[in-house]
């Protein structure tokens, strides 16, 4: 009866010691990430597509309009890593209004319906690079 438990005690230990074991894999290897770019230019997306600087964004009025804000290395082509509450979003216009003061997507929208003003509104990185374009309620 004795040799029953022992025998089912060591079954145990196996059991457990196996599980915690990984199966190494060498053509499973995860490739190595490639560090971030440093961060020389902002870009601005709507609507998946690339703002230009100054640009002006057609909005509906006091409807949340979606942006997404992409870091860019000094040739615009690779991206560089940023941390949304690096990220500051501003307005030159006090009826313009963004969800949240910081993060790399956020929503805008403007409550005077006055048409044909473009009012201006820009991203900051901590940094001080900047990058500004306009909205104008339709």
């Amino acid at each position: 009866m004795m040799w029953i438990v022992i025998i089912g005690i060591v079954i145990i230990v196996l059991v457990f010691a196996t599980k915690g074991k990984k199966e190494e894999c060498p053509e499973c290897e995860v490739p190595e990430e490639e560090p971030c770019a440093e961060l020389k230019k902002l870009a601005v997306y709507y609507n998946g597509k690339a703002l230009n600087q100054s640009e002006v964004v057609k909005v509906p009025y006091n409807t949340k309009v979606e942006f997404k804000a992409v870091g860019l290395d000094i040739t615009g082509t690779k991206d560089a890593c940023i941390n949304g509450s690096d990220i500051v979003w501003d307005k030159s216009c006090s009826c313009t209004y963004w969800e949240t003061p910081t993060g790399v997507v956020n929503k805008v929208r403007v409550n005077n319906k006055t048409l044909n003003t473009k009012r201006e509104v820009w991203i900051k990185h901590k940094n001080g690079v900047t990058f500004a374009w306009k909205v104008e309620v339709v």
